[in-house]
């Protein structure tokens, strides 16, 4: 039963579905067929992340078989480098399926040294109101710059504890608006749109190239973005190298708003961004962005408008908390105040986001509170710059 077909996603029978790909994988290779192999790519991975790949332990030991002949024979058809997954499956689950004498099992197991299991890691909790915040998604846009100045959109930052944010805005001047006033506490991003250019027409303005280069070269922007994707369009294939290659130049990040594939077409035309995916994937669940970022290291995802999600009724969703407990690395926290009602909210999405925070180590909370745009932006984010410009 394949609930997303395109990317060989799917729900029920694990050893089933599996069988199946490798299936696929031999026919993909008999013909060459470099569609159906991605799809089985797609497939495996999204079968990987389904389970507990770490240890091999996918339900039952045909399905442990199945993962490790399909990853090798993604890895002798070039589609990928799934070594290490073959490693961890054989060493970790695989060997000890051979297992089937109990007696020799008990001797071992009383002949060995005692230990004690590791203590789950404690939460940061309440702790988690005094870090500083980096809000990877704020937008200055134009109707925001009456009802709050500047200075007002700064002392929210100071209320809620927001020591820094990455800004983007419709037009630009919002965003150099912000950074001229409090240079200290804005990362400014150049975001396309401007006069007739939107979210939907930006990849076909012309001068759109000429655009981005005067602003890039006028003003200290460190990442092209955010702008949307809503559709792929062969036609905008030229343009959007383009600004890869830009982007590449110029040694900043892309931040991008779409699903999937806007993202995989992005590395294929520059393989060494680096990219910032809003909202945390847009609408794609946590087993199709994990594929994602363990393909791509230099993928990262802030989470604006998917806290209520990770949230879910109280405690973090379970896939959720996988998904950043394996990349912790990667995520950063967003408001996305595209309209003057997230700026009326922003002190609770903060809150908000606090309280999914707050349900993590402290180590997990704080890289993605501000240490993950520390590093990424090389700036130094602290409760200092809290009541400062």
């Amino acid at each position: 039963n394949m609930t997303g077909m395109d990317r060989a996603n799917f729900v029920g029978h694990h050893h089933g579905h599996v069988a199946l790909l490798r299936g696929l994988l031999d026919y993909a290779i008999a013909t060459n067929d470099a569609g159906i192999m991605e799809f089985v790519r797609n497939g495996y991975e999204f079968a990987r992340n389904r389970q507990i790949p770490r240890i091999g332990l996918f339900g039952e030991g045909c399905s442990t078989a199945d993962m490790i002949a399909c990853a090798v024979r993604l890895c002798d058809a070039n589609v990928g480098d799934y070594w290490e997954d073959v490693d961890q499956y054989t060493r970790n689950q695989l060997v000890e399926y051979q297992l089937t004498d109990a007696d020799l099992l008990r001797k071992v197991a009383e002949g060995s040294a005692s230990h004690e299991v590791d203590k789950p890691q404690q939460t940061i909790g309440q702790a988690v109101a005094d870090l500083p915040i980096f809000d990877a998604h704020m937008h200055y846009k134009e109707p925001a710059w009456q009802s709050f100045p500047v200075k007002t959109v700064i002392e929210q930052m100071d209320r809620s504890g927001v020591a820094m944010a990455l800004v983007s805005s419709s037009p630009d001047d919002g965003t150099i608006m912000l950074w001229e006033y409090a240079p200290k506490r804005i990362v400014p991003e150049l975001r396309p749109y401007h006069g007739q250019a939107g979210s939907s027409n930006w990849t076909k303005v012309p001068g759109m190239s000429a655009y981005l280069e005067k602003r890039l070269a006028t003003y200290p922007h460190r990442d092209i973005g955010e702008f949307h994707i809503h559709s792929l369009d062969p036609s905008d294939r030229d343009f959007l190298k383009q600004v890869a290659r830009l982007a590449a130049e110029r040694q900043i990040l892309l931040h991008l708003h779409s699903d999937a594939k806007p993202v995989q077409l992005f590395y294929a035309l520059e393989p060494d961004l680096t990219m910032i995916w809003a909202p945390a994937g847009m609408s794609e669940p946590p087993e199709v962005i994990g594929p994602l970022l363990e393909r791509y290291p230099k993928l990262y995802a802030d989470t604006s408008h998917r806290e209520y999600e990770i949230l879910g009724d109280g405690d973090i969703e379970p896939r959720w908390r996988d998904l950043i407990m394996r990349y912790p690395d990667r995520f950063m926290v967003g408001s996305d105040t595209w309209v003057n009602s997230q700026w009326e909210s922003y002190e609770a999405l903060i809150k908000m986001n606090r309280r999914w925070l707050s349900q993590f180590p402290r180590e997990v909370a704080e890289k993605i509170a501000y240490r993950n745009a520390e590093a990424l932006f090389g700036k130094k984010v602290s409760m200092q710059l809290i009541g400062k410009k």
